[in-house]
């Protein structure tokens, strides 16, 4: 089995990128919660002269850059360029042969209790993960008004990355998953249903946290679920991300 793992291909990479994407979630949170009485002192202090509005909107301004700066690092460890090299034959038929090849994935608004993060510190912590044109990210927190992820959905579509449709039509879903699985450092993943979509799903726990991701003929996807443990709740939440996400 473990002959079939390719460190260079598309889903092993994605499967990276998805891993470093939960410590770069938790190191936002972690941040966030360290520097908390130092954001208060900030917001509450009200502004007395004109000199005091400048001086308080910088210290908010350098306070965001340093939270999206770290986030960002931490992500971009993560983030490589994605090189894709055919080696082997698979085990199992061909991904492009098990469904319609030109689904695409549009961010919902919202899916359950978790509200799409947007307005600007959204775009530059979007920018700061999309170094990779193949791969795009989108933050979801459990309010409209929080502002640091809880839920991370990341996704790659053939119309997005030739490369990734090359791998769909000479490997298997099985063999994605499994070299995504293998880049997260997640091991003994479970196969879970992929809801009416079909595919193949896999979850599985790293730490406190869970990733789920799915393969089908047309897209690639994870979600990142920080806190949650129970594999059935987790492959719950990814099933409606991606019957609201995929197209």
């Amino acid at each position: 089995m473990l002959l079939s793992i390719d460190v260079e291909s598309h889903a092993y990479q994605y499967g990276q990128y998805a891993g470093y994407a939960i410590v770069g979630a938790l190191g936002l949170l972690f941040l966030w919660k360290a520097t908390g009485e130092w954001r208060g002192v900030v917001d509450q202090q009200p502004p007395r002269t004109p000199e005091d509005a400048t001086r308080i909107a910088g210290l908010r301004r350098r306070r965001t850059n340093i939270v999206l700066t770290v986030m960002g690092a931490l992500a971009a460890v993560g983030t490589t360029a994605i090189g894709v090299k055919a080696s082997g034959n698979d085990f199992r038929d061909s991904a492009a042969s098990s469904g319609p090849t030109d689904r695409t994935v549009v961010a919902p608004a919202s899916v359950g209790d978790y509200h799409l993060l947007v307005g600007e510190n959204a775009a530059q912590l979007e920018a700061r993960m999309a170094n990779d044109p193949s791969h795009r990210s989108w933050f979801y927190a459990s309010s409209p008004d929080d502002t640091h992820p809880q839920v991370v959905l990341t996704a790659a579509t053939n119309e997005w990355s030739p490369g990734l449709a090359h791998e769909k039509a000479t490997h298997s879903s099985s063999w994605a998953l499994q070299n995504f699985f293998a880049g997260a450092r997640v091991d003994r993943p479970q196969t879970v249903d992929p809801g009416p979509l079909g595919g193949q799903m896999q979850c599985g726990g790293k730490g406190a946290n869970t990733i789920c991701a799915w393969d089908d003929a047309s897209t690639s996807g994870a979600l990142v679920l920080l806190g949650i443990t129970d594999i059935h709740d987790a492959a719950d939440l990814a099933v409606k991300f991606r019957n609201a996400a995929e197209h």
